[in-house]
């Protein structure tokens, strides 16, 4: 993925990119879902930040797919392991 990086960023909109360069500068460590609801408008509801997520999530590995031939999901999202009501984002199998 690393040599596809400039082409994967410059596919990827305002909003798309902050949650993708925030997910890359943190890798191999995964990004709390929080912490990304933090980059959203304040004045959404939590439900609302939620979908944004969810959906955000989709459009950056529809854009990573395509650079990296990959047919699973390279952005994918886990519990924490030490809170399990905290969730997570991470990048898997990033070559």
């Amino acid at each position: 993925m690393s040599k596809n990086l400039n082409k994967i960023k410059s596919e990827l909109d305002k909003v798309d990119l902050m949650f993708f360069e925030k997910i890359i500068s943190l890798h191999p460590k995964p990004v709390k879902y929080q912490d990304l609801m933090d980059l959203l408008d304040n004045t959404l509801a939590y439900e609302t930040k939620i979908k944004k997520i969810g959906n955000i999530k989709l459009r950056i590995n529809n854009v990573i797919g395509k650079y990296c031939d990959s047919k699973t999901s390279i952005l994918k999202s886990k519990k924490n392991i030490h809170d399990n009501r905290l969730k997570e984002i991470y990048l898997d199998a990033v070559s």
